[in-house]
This record gives structure tokens, sequence and C-alpha cells, in this order.
């Protein structure tokens, strides 16, 4: 009876032993889990993070849906190996020319201010149109390969979630809608914003008002006709409509923006021969 209470004493320090050094591996997995996750959700310090593909492509990103654990999809190991050898290989891809685009409609900006001709301008505009293009041409690819990888009543639960959770948002404010079209600074914003900071003369203000009242509702109805045309694009990534004629409706939104743009420094060279020296650098002053 002695040697049977010392083997079962041994069994069982043996027992916690193996307990304790269990529980501290799989504290230490966890950790480990846990700095994994934080690496990966880390925010890079860098403009790429602030960019949102919304800004430059109004498709559906159903990449959004997929990327989530919780999709409700029950994707198989296949799907998943899949889609994330699509994410690895593009969404860099992706992220860089956004941040192309947003370079290039920054330069626009101080070109635009230094009173650069309407052809240099149009260059860059023309320069990030087709870049606009590559990311739209990129993300119509990812949703078909999306449609081919999934079943159909997957795609249904995909739709249906991406409907809930991410509904196209047509912008509806005046200033909003103007930036978000159109990479030129608003001269007129800030003329009416700063007039008397400008001591505008009535004179001034006159002629001013003449040229807004003119072209004003024109560049609206442009503007507004981008807006209808991204909502069309959104919708027919829905319906699976077919890459080219999708990539048709991007197309007519850069030609519009181009008018847009002659439109707007036209309206800038307007606005510096009616201003004084003094008060154009006023002016850009308070645009910096």
């Amino acid at each position: 009876m002695k040697n049977l209470k010392k083997s079962t004493f041994k069994y069982l320090i043996l027992a916690i032993g193996f307990l304790i050094v269990s529980c501290k591996q799989n504290t230490e997995a966890n950790k480990k889990n846990q700095e994994v996750v934080k690496e990966e959700t880390v925010t890079p310090k860098n403009e790429i993070a602030k960019l949102m593909i919304e800004d430059y492509f109004s498709g559906a990103n159903f990449m959004r849906v997929i990327a989530n654990k919780e999709n409700g999809l029950n994707l198989t190991e296949e799907q998943n190996n899949v889609f994330n050898s699509w994410m690895s290989e593009n969404h860099v891809k992706v992220q860089k020319i956004m941040k192309n685009i947003s370079d290039l409609e920054l330069e626009i900006v101080t070109l635009s201010k230094n009173k650069a001709n309407v052809d240099q301008l149009l260059d860059k505009v023309k320069e990030a149109g087709k870049l606009r293009k590559d990311i739209a041409t990129i993300k119509l690819e990812c949703r078909d390969h999306i449609i081919r990888t999934l079943k159909d009543d997957q795609w249904a639960k995909l739709i249906t979630s991406y409907g809930e959770n991410y509904p196209f948002v047509e912008k509806t404010e005046m200033l909003d809608v103007i930036t978000h079209v159109n990479p030129v600074p608003n001269y007129m914003q800030a003329i009416n914003t700063n007039s008397e900071e400008l001591n505008i003369t009535d004179s001034q203000s006159k002629k001013i008002s003449q040229w807004s009242n003119t072209h004003h509702p024109k560049m609206m109805e442009k503007a507004s006709k981008i807006i209808t045309l991204e909502k069309e694009i959104n919708e027919a990534s829905v319906l699976k409509t077919s890459k080219d004629k999708i990539l048709e409706k991007v197309n007519a939104i850069e030609q519009i923006r181009v008018g847009i743009v002659t439109t707007k420094t036209n309206c800038r060279d307007e606005v510096s021969k009616i201003l004084t020296d003094d008060q154009w650098n006023a002016l850009i002053e308070k645009m910096m």
C-alpha cells in the first residue's frame, strides 16, 4: 500500500509538472499570436494609409466582405487560398497607384496656384485618369475572379452582406462634390470666404459674380453627371455588368473631369485678371 501511495504521488507530481509546462507553452503561443495580430493590424505611418479606394473607383469593393473572417460565406480552404493569393498580389499594387494619383493631384494644385497653363494641368489630369482606369480594371478583374471562385449561393450572400454594410453613399453637399470631381483649387469659394480680408471692391465683386453666375450652373451639371455615373458604376459592378461596359463609364467620367478642370482653370485666369497682384498673392496665401 505504501508503494502504491508513493507511485500515485509520483504520477501526481509529474502531471502537475506537465500541466505547468503546457500552460506556459500556451501562454507563450497566445502571446506570439497576439503579436502577429498586432503586427498585421498596425497602420503604417505613411500617406497610403490615409487613402480610400472609394475616392478613386466607385465600384463595389467585394474583398471587404471576403477579408472578414465572419463573413458567413463558409469559404473552403481552397477558396481562401485563391483570395489570399489575389490580395497578396494586387492590394499593394492598388495602394501604390492610389498614392501616385494623390501625388499627381497635389502637383495639379501647386501648378494651378502658380498659374500653369491649362495644357500643363490637363497633362497631369489625363495621367491621373489613366491610373484611375488601371484601378478600375484591377478591381473589376477582382470582382470577376470572385464570381468565378464562389458558388451561386455564396455570391448571393456576398451581395446581401455588401449592400447592408457598404451601401453607396451619394455626395450631396456642393463643396464635397466639387472637391471630389476636381483637383483644381476652388478660387471662387476662397474669395467668397475671405472677401473682406482681401478688400474686394464692389466693382471686383460684380465681375466675379457675373463669371460665377454664368459658369457655376454648368460646373454643377458636370459634377452631378460624374456622381450619377459613379452610382451607375457601383450598381453595374453588383449586377455583373461586363468590365468593358463599366470601363466605358469610367472613361466618360474622365472626359467630364477634363472639362471641369478646363473651366476651373479659365475661372482662375479670370480671377487673376480681376484681382490686383497683392490680392492674388493674399488669396493664394489663404489657400495654403
